[in-house]
């Protein structure tokens, strides 16, 4: 089964006159069943003066055009990367190591570990 990603906004940063400075975001992928895996991560958005004509302000930016300008910061390379990074942490999830643990002997101690204390 595939893995679901999902990108979520978990904080805007910006300055009094509206402007974004950074957006923080959270990547989490889910197989289906119940491991996940998520990974959380900043970027710093290039100024963008109020008087541009593509300039949003601080309080209307909705989480979808967050996410859009932080996967275009991040470049469509690094986002493959977070989602592989994420698909491999779930393929460890689903299938644990199993570490064979070898029968060790077992010391007996004659004498109590601190001197002088009564048993």
């Amino acid at each position: 089964m595939a893995n679901t990603y999902t990108w979520s906004v978990v904080a805007l940063r910006g300055f009094a006159d509206g402007t974004v400075t950074e957006v923080h975001w959270q990547a989490t992928a889910t197989d289906g069943v119940h491991n996940a895996a998520p990974v959380l991560g900043i970027v710093i958005m290039p100024p963008k003066p109020p008087s541009d004509p593509s300039f949003v302000p601080l309080a209307k930016v909705d989480a979808a055009t967050a996410i859009g300008w932080a996967q275009a910061i991040l470049g469509a390379a690094r986002v493959a990367d977070i989602q592989s990074q994420m698909d491999a942490d779930i393929a460890r999830q689903a299938a644990p190591l199993a570490y064979p643990v070898a029968a060790q002997p077992v010391t007996v101690l004659a004498a109590p570990l601190i001197p002088n204390l009564k048993q």
